[in-house]
């Protein structure tokens, strides 16, 4: 009797339980049938971008756009409970290595989701050209190609078969999205203007040596930088070459990279290789361009790891920083979004401002704001003749890079002399 009584117990506990179930399903579909409202724009600084994303009935969001992977994420999600989501909905500016064609994106996406494309579109908002993909009967995909290798990704998953309010918020976001790529417009003119001109014409002497002393806030000494430029009196097919050499003393620390690069005027072609030594041990990166769109970037630890990213037309090697600098300031322009690449075989965009200087030794100002969700940005001061005179650096501590003299830092780090005969060695060892 007691064994019936006890069954009897667990059948209406059982009974409770899928009533108690039952109800929140219901709440949650007629929650979700409840027209969802967007959030106003949010801003993506320094991009020109903006867009929404659900922002009522159960939908958190921290209403900000994050660094994530290679590119910035606005995010919002719907949880019926604190640990389990049963809805995501995002737009994502991305910067990939190497943009695909939109087909292979749609089915890429498809198969990281192991489910099958049921529906395709195209709808424009707002002047941008969105491919769009309904995969399986929960998710929403749609791709925005942009100039210079740039995309907007806006995607929506739902786990409660709602597949028509998952709709409708998809194509509410997409609605929301805006873009203006002034500023990467100006900059593809600026990068392309330079290279006809060609870096070399802003090399005042056939061998250049340029040296900058590095302090800390304390101002005081921790290392240097310097860079030679050379310009060949015969015309080679890579005639442009320079080297770059960056030192930094902690204690009985040190950090050091060397870099040799050879190329042609207009920097289409080049070959650029760098030797890095820290606590963390070294290592050596080569990067070679022989199409105007294309770089191939091989680093050797163990074993040699390739990769292949697209270039854009405001790509610009940062050795020829100084130089598209000082070419910036003499333009029309009064802002533009460059690609720097970098010795490390990275490729980081970058926006350049002009900004009216506040003292008075200063002729020029430009900030440099790098778009890689690091917070990293420098200002730059020149003098009457375009020159850098200074570079105050700024992420988590600031540090000052100041013109100097040769001499200066032969007194200051003796034990790195030797590295002052870049220009020698690129002379003896064409690279």
């Amino acid at each position: 009797m007691d064994n019936v009584n006890k069954n009897r117990g667990l059948d209406k506990l059982a009974l409770l339980s899928i009533l108690v179930i039952s109800i929140a399903i219901a709440a949650l579909i007629v929650m979700l049938k409840t027209r969802t409202t967007l959030t106003s724009p949010i801003t993506l600084k320094h991009v020109n971008l903006s867009a929404s994303v659900p922002t009522n009935n159960g939908w958190q969001s921290k209403k900000q756009w994050v660094f994530i992977d290679d590119g910035f994420t606005l995010r919002s999600v719907y949880r019926m409970t604190s640990q389990k989501t049963s809805a995501l909905a995002q737009c994502r500016y991305r910067m990939p290595k190497i943009r695909k064609p939109v087909e292979l994106q749609m089915k890429q996406k498809a198969f990281s989701l192991k489910d099958k494309i049921t529906q395709q579109g195209q709808i424009v908002s707002n002047s941008l050209n969105f491919d769009w993909t309904m995969i399986g009967n929960h998710t929403f995909y749609a791709v925005s190609n942009l100039p210079n290798n740039r995309l907007i990704e806006v995607e929506v998953q739902q786990i409660a078969n709602e597949t028509e309010w998952a709709r409708n918020i998809f194509f509410d976001i997409i609605d929301s999205v805006k873009y203006d790529n002034t500023s990467i417009e100006a900059a593809n003119q600026l990068v392309s203007d330079l290279k006809k001109i060609g870096p070399a014409k802003f090399i005042k002497e056939k061998k250049q040596k340029n040296f900058f002393l590095i302090s800390n806030q304390k101002k005081i000494p921790i290392g240097f930088t310097m860079e030679t430029y050379l310009k060949s009196d015969q015309v080679t097919p890579l005639d442009l070459r320079a080297a770059t050499f960056f030192y930094v003393r902690n204690n009985n620390l040190s950090n050091e990279q060397v870099t040799f690069f050879q190329g042609n005027d207009t920097i289409d072609r080049f070959y650029w290789k760098s030797e890095t030594n820290t606590i963390r041990g070294k290592k050596s990166i080569e990067i070679v361009v022989n199409e105007p769109s294309l770089m191939t970037v091989t680093k050797f630890s163990h074993e040699a790891a390739t990769e292949n990213f697209q270039l854009s037309p405001a790509a610009m090697p940062d050795i020829f920083m100084n130089q598209l600098l000082e070419f910036f300031i003499a333009s029309k322009y009064n802002e533009v979004t460059v690609d720097i690449i970098e010795a490390e075989g990275v490729i980081t965009p970058a926006l350049l401002t002009k900004l009216k200087p506040a003292s008075s030794d200063t002729d020029f100002l430009v900030k440099i704001i790098f778009l890689d969700g690091s917070g990293f940005f420098e200002d730059v001061y020149f003098n009457q003749q375009k020159q850098i005179t200074k570079r105050l650096i700024q992420q988590n501590s600031i540090f000052v890079i100041e013109r100097t003299t040769e001499q200066k830092i032969a007194e200051l780090f003796p034990e790195r002399v030797e590295y002052f005969n870049e220009g020698q060695i690129l002379e003896e060892n064409k690279i």
